[in-house]
């Protein structure tokens, strides 16, 4: 097997790190969907940056379940038998816990990052595009769903 060079290495890395809040986060939002829809919705998500492969999304699927994350069930109505997956109670858990680290996450970085990459000081634009969830106050970021705190949906005004 070829090396990976050291930026393909990372990237792959943050790829896989990814994956679990990104399965997590996609049940959540549709409450109940199977393997393809969720590698679909990843896809349409992430503009085609992270394709999830059969191989990788699908032994995930089954190590959330042995964790109790996800529960599934079969319909077998249809066209071909469909696994549809659904959050449980400690998924929701798991997720808000792993959404708030995100956030904070993000929140900390990002000026640092837009200031390298676009070449300017992080707190011209990027102030003026911080929101608040109307539930709990939390600060968000921008394109967020969910707050990271208390798990509100957010609206598009937000």
């Amino acid at each position: 097997m070829p090396k990976q060079k050291p930026l393909e290495s990372w990237e792959s890395d943050v790829r896989r790190g990814l994956l679990r809040l990104l399965v997590l986060a996609v049940i959540k939002e549709s409450k109940s969907t199977f393997g393809y829809e969720i590698a679909q919705s990843i896809k349409k998500r992430t503009a085609e940056r992270l394709i999830v492969q059969d191989g990788t999304l699908y032994p995930l699927l089954r190590r959330l379940e042995d964790q109790k994350m996800v529960r599934s069930t079969w319909n077998v109505a249809g066209e071909r038998p469909r696994k549809y997956y659904q959050l449980t109670a400690a998924g929701e858990k798991d997720l808000l816990a792993m959404l708030e680290f995100w956030n904070d996450l993000v929140l900390s970085l990002d000026p640092l990052f837009r200031s390298i990459v676009v070449g300017r000081e992080a707190n011209g634009d990027y102030q003026e595009q911080i929101q608040f969830c109307t539930s709990c106050g939390n600060q968000v970021f921008p394109g967020a769903i969910y707050c990271a705190n208390c798990g509100a949906e957010l609206t598009e005004s937000e």
